[in-house]
């Protein structure tokens, strides 16, 4: 008799066991999408109030205020970057320099640095599994303010023709 009730007991727990494993899937298969990477941020960038244009598939440009935004995606982040200054239009001193890495220091999130074609740039980026509208609003946000203010920085070193 009390196998009997175990028995009875270990059945009902894998009937029960199956049901919660199984209502998960059911959600899923019955029309539940998910969504890309590239379809998230192309809602994000919709919804951030900027004009924009898609240039390839996961590369978009955003007209921010005061500069173009290039937006790109990766496998598992999204970096949004701007140029502050092209290689010829600005000199690197010790002095322009030593103001952009205090401005590094002074902002956090984000990256300043000189690409390979020896232009200036500032920017950020987003592991894609805490991407969200704020994440990303933010990310461009942030961007456009260190943008802003490296610009100021280095407006003695620009090269005026």
């Amino acid at each position: 008799m009390n196998i009997l009730k175990i028995i009875a007991h270990r059945l009902v727990f894998a009937a029960l066991f199956m049901i919660v494993l199984s209502v998960p899937a059911l959600a899923q298969a019955k029309g539940s999408r998910v969504l890309t990477v590239n379809q998230k941020v192309d809602g994000f960038i919709k919804k951030s109030g900027f004009d924009h244009s898609k240039l390839a598939e996961g590369v978009w440009t955003v007209d921010a205020p005061t500069c173009v935004l290039l937006i790109g995606t990766g496998q598992d982040v999204v970096v949004v970057f701007t140029n502050i200054a092209k290689k010829d239009k600005f000199k690197i001193t010790a002095e322009s320099m030593s103001g952009i890495l205090r401005l590094a220091d002074e902002l956090d999130y984000l990256k300043f640095g000189i690409d390979e074609r020896g232009d200036l740039f500032v920017r950020s980026e987003i592991k894609t599994k805490f991407i969200n509208q704020a994440e990303f609003d933010d990310a461009l946000a942030r961007v456009v303010n260190g943008y802003d203010k490296a610009s100021a920085k280095i407006a003695p070193f620009l090269i005026k023709e």
